[in-house]
């Protein structure tokens, strides 16, 4: 992302929260989306921080599964990447700026700006 920003632009990005994950972490969810009944079974791999997951979706009798796989970063491991990649200014936020990030934000938003040129 930081290539493909002009100088002087901002990245923003919306993310959830993997404190907030690891807080609230329930081990099944349950959903129907018209006809289809959705059932999630997932566990949290804390030396990855990654919630992996079954997703069974039950129709007319049958059922297919879907695995997933998703990495969840922290704040600081967000704000030391954004810096890494030479972003500049680099700020992170739930709701409205300013507004601290806790282990109880679901959301975060992490904002920084590529360098302009320097003459």
């Amino acid at each position: 992302m930081f290539k493909a920003l002009k100088p002087g632009g901002r990245f923003i990005m919306t993310v959830i929260n993997r404190d907030w994950i690891v807080t609230h972490f329930e081990s099944t969810d349950y959903m129907e989306a018209g006809k289809v009944r959705i059932l999630e079974t997932r566990e949290f791999d804390y030396k990855r921080s990654a919630s992996i997951s079954n997703w069974h979706f039950f129709k007319d009798g049958e059922e297919a599964v879907h695995y997933s796989y998703v990495r969840m970063y922290s704040l600081h491991e967000l704000l030391n990447m954004m810096r890494s990649a030479g972003f500049t200014d680099v700020q992170g936020y739930c709701g409205k700026p300013g507004q601290e990030i806790t282990r109880n934000s679901r959301m975060m938003t992490i904002v920084g700006t590529k360098p302009r040129r320097r003459r």
